[in-house]
C-alpha cells in the first residue's frame, strides 16, 4: 500500500436530480489507481447528501494523508472545464431558499490552495477548453470544497486542494440534451492535466 504523500486524492459524485449520469463518478472511477506525476491516484466517489460527503472525504484524508486533492463536480450548461477560485460558508438546503453557514464559526470563505490560473493553463496546454472561475456555487461541490479546505486548514497546512466543475459529457445522457457537452476523452485528458497541475 502507498504510504503517506505517494497519492493524490480524486473525487467525483455521483447521479443527482435530473441528471442520471455524473461524468464526474465515471472519471473518478476509471482514473483510480492511475500514476500521475509519480503518485497513485485514490478515486473516490461521493453521495449527493449532505454530511455523507463530507465524512468520507475526511476518512480519505486520515487514511491516505495524500500529497494533494482534486474534487470535481458537473456544472450543467457550462462549455467548458472551469477551475474554482474560492469556496464560500454558505449552502442551500432542500427548502428553497434557507442559508446556512456550512461551519457555525468558520472563515465567510477560504481561497483554493492550488493556483486556479495556473491549473486552467494546464488544462488549456494539453488541449481542453478551461478557464479559472470564481467560485463554486452554494450547493454540494461547494460544500466538499469548503470543508476539505477547513479541514487542511488545521490539519494539513499548504496542502494543494483544488476543485474543477465539469460540463456534460457527450457519451452520458443528459438532463438538457441541447447543453454544451465534451467528449469524454477529452474530459479525461483536462482532469490528468489538472492533477499533474494540483500535484
Amino acid at each position: 500500500m502507498d504510504g503517506p504523500a505517494e497519492v493524490v486524492l480524486l473525487t467525483g459524485f455521483g447521479p443527482f436530480g435530473p441528471h442520471r449520469q455524473n461524468p464526474t463518478e465515471v472519471l473518478a472511477r476509471e482514473l483510480d489507481g492511475q500514476r500521475v506525476a509519480g503518485r497513485r491516484v485514490v478515486g473516490l466517489v461521493l453521495p449527493v447528501v449532505y454530511g455523507e460527503d463530507t465524512a468520507l472525504v475526511e476518512e480519505a484524508l486520515a487514511t491516505w494523508q495524500p500529497a494533494a486533492v482534486l474534487a470535481l463536480g458537473l456544472a450543467a450548461g457550462s462549455p467548458d472545464l472551469r477551475v474554482e477560485r474560492l469556496a464560500v460558508n454558505l449552502s442551500m438546503t432542500e427548502q428553497a431558499g434557507e442559508e446556512l453557514p456550512i461551519v457555525a464559526d468558520g472563515p465567510a470563505a477560504y481561497l483554493a490552495s492550488s493556483d486556479p490560473i495556473a491549473v486552467a493553463a494546464a488544462i488549456v496546454a494539453a488541449g481542453c477548453p478551461a478557464h479559472a472561475h470564481t467560485f463554486a456555487g452554494t450547493y454540494l461541490c461547494n460544500h466538499v470544497f469548503y470543508q476539505t479546505l477547513h479541514h487542511v486548514a488545521s490539519r494539513s497546512p499548504g496542502l494543494p486542494v483544488g476543485f474543477l466543475h465539469l460540463p456534460y459529457a457527450q457519451e452520458l445522457e443528459r438532463a438538457d440534451p441541447a447543453a454544451p457537452a465534451l467528449p469524454l476523452a477529452l474530459l479525461r485528458t483536462g482532469v490528468l492535466a489538472a492533477l499533474r497541475a494540483v500535484v
